[in-house]
């Protein structure tokens, strides 16, 4: 699955939390055939961990249907509204969170209804999304996370103690060039679901240059989230 990085998969453990009232009590979900992954808290002595879970369909078949796709065509605003919201965001001006936030939730739905079960695009999710990344498709990619959904495909889920996150990959271009969304949904341990993060990437090209984007340059230096972009590339048979 090519090597850890710890901050990147801590990061996808301890943001976003635990919707209220949905707390494990105890217990966890095992499935047959993962292999443990153990991962230090940033904060505490604990150990999390993650099993990595077979996903229906052999490499091949998942890259067929990911080429399969039709890629959403992602601008950057040009006027209005949206601009302001933009140039707020890569700026870091003051109430540029706030503002992200409300422009991203009048965009998505409260909810989208999947074959494998219902997500839920909640205040706290987005936050804590915007927390996690900082390049310019973090943001812009948001609008489109719902509609990416409906037809993304699913190519590796992942189970700790309190959560099961299941991965999708969706293509879009912008500027011209080709990337890849990864888009990630957390289930806790009632069976509900909620949009959890999304990262951004451009698979090596011959130059041997990493296009990864939405994530803060350093790491995107040390790590660049290499689980699931190797996972995709290996699927995808690309470099």
């Amino acid at each position: 699955m090519g090597a850890l990085c710890a901050k990147t998969r801590t990061a996808l453990l301890t943001h976003g939390g635990t919707p209220a009232g949905s707390a494990r009590t105890g217990g966890s979900r095992r499935v047959a055939g993962g292999f443990p992954l153990y991962l230090p808290f940033a904060s505490s002595s604990k150990t999390v961990i993650m099993s990595s879970m077979p996903v229906d369909g052999n490499s091949e078949h998942l890259a067929s249907r990911i080429r399969q796709l039709v890629p959403l065509e992602i601008s950057a605003p040009e006027a209005g509204s949206d601009l302001a919201v933009y140039t707020a965001y890569l700026e870091r001006r003051e109430g540029w969170r706030q503002q992200a936030i409300e422009w991203a939730l009048s965009r998505l739905p409260a909810s989208l209804v999947m074959d494998d079960g219902e997500v839920f695009f909640t205040r706290s999710s987005i936050r804590n999304a915007l927390a996690h990344g900082k390049g310019r498709l973090k943001l812009l990619t948001m609008p489109y996370i719902a509609q990416m959904l409906k037809t993304a495909v699913m190519f590796h889920r992942e189970t700790s103690a309190e959560f099961i996150f299941y991965n999708y990959a969706y293509p879009f271009y912008f500027e011209g060039e080709s990337h890849y969304a990864i888009i990630v949904v957390r289930e806790d341990f009632n069976g509900k679901r909620f949009y959890d993060n999304e990262f951004v990437t451009k698979l090596k090209t011959a130059d041997g240059l990493d296009y990864s984007q939405g994530q803060p340059s350093a790491r995107q230096m040390a790590c660049a989230h290499p689980p699931l972009k190797n996972i995709l590339r290996n699927i995808l048979n690309v470099n």
